[in-house]
C-alpha cells in the first residue's frame, strides 16, 4: 500500500521532521495511520500521532477504534509496516513495534482495515 503521507511529503522532509519529534519528545512513537483503500469504514480525521512508547499495541487500537467510533460488534484489525504489513498483536509495546516496523524516514506506519486483508 502507498500512503498518502508518503506520497505528499518528500523522503528528506519526512526524515527531518521525524527527527525533530524524536528529540522533542523522547518517549513518544511517531505514527503516520491511515485506511486500507478496501476497507469501507471512514477514514481518520488526522492520520500523524504521538504514541507513547510504553503504550501497548492493544491501546493504540483502542484510541483509533474510538476516533472511527467503532462499535465493540465491528472489528477492526491494524498492520504495521508498508512493503509487507504485518497483523498487529495487543499484547506488544508500541516500542517494539516501532524498532521492528519502523520506516527509512522514522515514522511508525499503520494501515487500519475491517476485514484482515493480508491475513497469516
Amino acid at each position: 500500500m502507498e500512503f498518502s503521507f508518503k506520497k505528499n511529503n518528500p523522503f528528506q522532509e519526512r526524515k527531518n521532521q521525524c527527527q525533530i519529534i524524536l528529540k522533542q519528545y523522547k518517549d513518544k512513537i511517531p505514527v503516520i495511520c491511515e485506511k486500507d483503500p478496501a476497507c469501507k469504514l471512514e477514514a481518520l480525521e488526522k492520520t500523524k500521532y504521538l504514541i507513547d512508547e510504553r503504550f501497548t499495541v492493544q491501546n493504540f487500537i483502542n484510541l483509533i477504534r474510538n476516533k472511527l467510533k467503532l462499535l465493540d460488534s465491528q472489528a477492526l484489525f491494524i498492520f504495521f509496516g508498508d512493503k509487507k504489513p504485518t497483523l498487529a498483536t495487543g499484547d506488544r509495546y508500541m516500542r517494539d513495534a516501532y524498532e521492528n516496523y519502523k520506516d527509512s524516514d522514522g515514522y511508525l506506519y499503520a494501515i487500519y482495515s475491517s476485514q484482515e486483508v493480508w491475513g497469516k
